[in-house]
């Protein structure tokens, strides 16, 4: 069992550099010497096959997260019972998974079930409770219905901006959050402002070339990209990818996200051939870091796509976006 924590860590560890093969291998092992050592019904063994699937879903491989995950959510009502709160993670672990795939409705029953968990055993003003808020308020979003879903985040950043102070990096995730749904909304203003609030305090907190900035230089970019103002998008979007190429490196996911960004305020000036060889370069990035049957790697190809239609050339279109739809 020692050597599995030590896999589980390690598959955590990889996953957040992004490094999925390594994570997803070492999962698996971790898997196999827990169900062989604990059995097939041990707690433990639940916990490695949520850590698998997580590794599957950042793959974008839910076909093959989903019985990990619907197994792991068996093995804990069965152990721990309905109402524990490692019950609640499987079933927000397993929403999130049908949320990501168009499954609003079974996502729905999933994410409300972990959020009463939460709220029952801890209080309803309880950090823990928070990502509960923000999964439910994300999909209330997507499904349209802007009022609930600013009613959760906003009792999101109650609880973080009481519980950690306003300038903690939960707090500026839930501002981002928060400011895509107004962005939704058509309240640019509020928008923007949330945005700019989660850049100064990522900048505060990590530090001005720290690769947690980046997101939130690359957002707040995004924001003025999609508002057409782009020479307030230009010098976030550049300093994003600086900043990404250093901390992190050239072949980083998180620099291919740049690279990615930064062809979208090409294109929207017209610079179509550096645009191109923007998108280009964070494809190739993408798809060897993600692999070919990445949602990721499918919005490169997307991109691609979209640019070359707007070139006046449908044959080089219809080459990208024949590969954007390989993805499943």
């Amino acid at each position: 069992p020692d050597t599995a924590t030590s896999l589980n860590n390690l598959a955590a560890l990889y996953s957040q550099m992004g490094a999925y093969a390594k994570a997803e291998s070492y999962g698996q092992r971790a898997l196999s010497i827990r169900e062989t050592v604990l059995g097939s019904e041990h707690p433990d063994t639940g916990v490695s096959l949520n850590n698998l699937a997580l590794c599957y879903e950042e793959l974008g491989a839910y076909a093959k997260a989903e019985p990990l995950l619907q197994r792991a959510l068996a093995i804990s009502e069965r152990a721990l019972g309905l109402e524990h709160l490692n019950t609640a993670k499987t079933l927000s672990n397993l929403g999130a998974v049908y949320h990501r795939v168009g499954a609003y409705v079974r996502a729905e029953l999933l994410l409300r079930r972990a959020l009463a968990i939460n709220e029952k055993t801890l209080g309803r003003d309880h950090l823990d409770t928070v990502p509960a808020l923000n999964n439910l308020a994300s999909l209330r979003q997507d499904m349209g219905d802007f009022a609930q879903a600013s009613q959760l985040f906003q009792r999101a950043l109650t609880i973080v901006e009481r519980t950690l102070g306003p300038d903690h990096p939960t707090t500026a995730t839930t501002l981002h959050n928060s400011a895509l749904l107004y962005q939704d909304m058509g309240d640019s203003p509020r928008a923007e402002a949330l945005q700019k609030r989660a850049l100064q305090i990522a900048e505060k907190t990590f530090g001005l070339t720290h690769p947690n900035t980046v997101g939130a230089l690359n957002n707040l970019a995004k924001f003025y990209i999609q508002s057409g103002q782009h020479e307030k998008a230009e010098p976030l979007a550049s300093r994003a990818l600086a900043v990404a190429e250093k901390a992190v490196g050239p072949d980083h996911i998180v620099t291919g996200a740049c690279f990615n960004r930064l062809g979208e305020l090409h294109q929207k000036k017209g610079e179509y051939a550096e645009a191109e060889r923007c998108f280009q370069r964070g494809l190739m990035i993408v798809e060897n870091a993600l692999g070919p049957n990445h949602p990721n790697t499918a919005k490169s190809y997307s991109y691609l796509a979209e640019l070359f239609l707007q070139k006046g050339e449908p044959r080089q279109a219809d080459r990208a976006l024949a590969l954007e739809l390989e993805f499943p």
